[in-house]
């Protein structure tokens, strides 16, 4: 899912995503290049009932 779809998901902003990835917070995502930003959906689920 995109950093919005799992923003959207979590109940956060875009903006705290990206945040979170700065600070090395929230769930695992990979980043095939600068511009694209990916999340599993399993890795959200895991991630939330890890964290919430």
């Amino acid at each position: 899912m995109t950093s919005a779809e799992a923003a959207e998901f979590l109940g956060v902003s875009d903006e705290t995503m990206l945040r979170w990835r700065k600070d090395g917070f929230g769930p695992s995502y990979s980043q095939p290049n600068c511009r694209i930003v990916r999340y599993l959906r399993d890795d959200v689920v895991a991630w939330l009932e890890e964290n919430w």
